[in-house]
């Protein structure tokens, strides 16, 4: 676990609830979360919360948690009160957050355009896009990337990541070691069949 959620929990198994929250409200501006240390960062905020009588708060964060990764289950300090809450909020929930990534061709370009979706906590903070001509430098754009073409059009690869807290990486569609590929033949050929 990243140090400052390690910290956290420390703090939360000493029922030093100011100090949790010191290493949580840390960790939530780091750089450098997994997106299992923001899963832990949501259990600990939850525990201590409910350990405060906060139930706005924990609330907010089981819906969180329920969109991050509805599949969770809470560790063994988690009461069945707090497991039935996660359950029902789960439930209730419209389901795990997505991304989506549209390709837009254009005469001289192609736009990679990434969105969060199922996401009504705002746990994504921005979408990253990268896209290149084969071969070609990636760039880089939030929300989304133009390519354009010197010639006739070519095949791009591209991928994208939501970040949230942290900067975890909430969910991706690709890699930059496996991108997805836009090919301008094989949209030719679809649309004519």
């Amino acid at each position: 676990a990243h140090p400052l959620v390690a910290q956290a929990r420390q703090a939360y198994q000493e029922a030093d609830f100011p100090g949790a929250q010191d290493a949580l409200d840390s960790a939530a501006l780091a750089t450098d979360l997994t997106r299992e240390d923001l899963i832990e960062v949501l259990e600990i905020r939850i525990l201590v919360h409910f350990a405060l009588g906060d139930a706005f708060s924990f609330h907010s964060e089981l819906a969180e948690l329920a969109s991050l990764a509805p599949d969770h289950e809470l560790g063994p300090e988690a009461s069945q009160e707090l497991r039935a809450a996660l359950a029902a909020v789960v439930e209730e929930s419209p389901g795990p957050l997505q991304l989506a990534v549209r390709v837009a061709p254009g005469p001289d370009a192609v736009e990679i355009i990434g969105e969060a979706r199922r996401d009504p906590t705002h746990l994504v903070r921005k979408v990253v896009v990268r896209a290149r001509s084969r071969g070609a430098p990636w760039r880089s754009g939030v929300g989304r990337v133009s390519i354009r073409f010197t010639d006739a059009p070519s095949a791009v690869e591209y991928h994208a990541f939501a970040v949230g807290l942290g900067g975890a990486v909430l969910v991706a569609r690709g890699t930059r070691e496996a991108p997805l590929l836009w090919d301008p033949a094989r949209e030719r050929y679809r649309t004519l069949h």
